[in-house]
């Protein structure tokens, strides 16, 4: 039970249903009670889908390991190993992680980094020419 200046509110979870219920305190003793459930499903269908960041508004989706054998055996991407050290000089430390994506109709390395002081960072360059994009 809570208070709230001047009602306690109590909650009640069933099998079925959660149930919120107030009480009055000095004024009327009757307790209403409102079903939580179509809050909950209005809150979910009020909520935006997809979430899209607003300084990235193009998103990015990463190849399989087949089509990152193709798209570097093509030339239109720089090697795995030149992207690593791409990003080792921009984010110092150990490299966890490549993946090569599609951003829009360009190729993105994604590097994440351990940086030495522990902190993680993640790199993302071009996939052309191995320019720095971002660094988070």
């Amino acid at each position: 039970m809570t208070w709230t200046g001047g009602d306690y509110v109590t909650y009640s979870a069933s099998m079925h249903a959660m149930v919120f219920m107030v009480c009055s305190v000095g004024r009327d003793y009757r307790m209403s009670m409102m079903p939580v459930e179509p809050i909950f499903a209005l809150a979910l269908l009020a909520a935006p889908l997809p979430i899209v960041r607003v300084d990235d508004p193009t998103p990015i989706s990463c190849l399989s390991a087949e089509e990152m054998r193709d798209a570097i055996a093509d030339g239109r991407v720089i090697q795995p190993a030149q992207a690593s050290r791409h990003a080792r000089n921009a984010a110092p430390g150990e490299v966890l992680r490549i993946r090569l994506c599609r951003q829009g109709d360009e190729y993105v390395y994604v590097i994440t980094t351990l940086k030495r002081d522990g902190r993680v960072a993640r790199v993302t360059l071009e996939g052309q020419s191995g320019k720095v994009a971002t660094i988070r």
